[in-house]
């Protein structure tokens, strides 16, 4: 097993030794760190652009909960502007209903007024015909 295993460390430094005299060897242990180091910078770029995400998405729900407490305050007033105009429908349902009994009873009044108004002009009448008899 050692012995097999000092084969393969050899055969290993053998293709090592000729692949540094290939010039595209070279070329690539040249290349490989800026490949890193291209690496290195895109990732501190994403994470940039995530922590502006991030304070983007903190912003937003930030005003969602703003806008959300507003709409809130918002339906609320809207209920009570329900309800005050409820109350003002009932009291002028109230008003309309004393006001046609206030009609009712003016028309009653009236139709009383000028019944006593013929009566009375039918009893001057017959006391100025009493009258008018007497004297003559």
């Amino acid at each position: 097993m050692k012995q097999s295993a000092v084969m393969v460390i050899q055969r290993n430094a053998a293709i090592h030794a000729e692949l540094q005299a290939w010039p595209w060897w070279k070329l690539f242990t040249r290349v490989k760190p800026l490949i890193n180091i291209h690496s290195a910078r895109d990732i501190e770029k994403a994470e940039n652009e995530l922590k502006v995400v991030k304070a983007k998405v903190v912003k937003l729900e930030e005003d969602m909960s703003s806008l959300t407490e507003h709409n809130t305050t918002l339906t609320d007033e809207i209920d009570d502007l329900k309800g005050q105009l409820r109350g003002e429908r009932e009291a002028m349902s109230q008003m309309e209903a004393m006001y046609e009994n206030e009609v009712v009873n003016r028309r009653s009044q009236e139709d009383e007024y000028n019944t006593v108004k013929v009566s009375s002009s039918y009893h001057l009448q017959l006391i100025s015909g009493i009258h008018i008899l007497s004297t003559s």
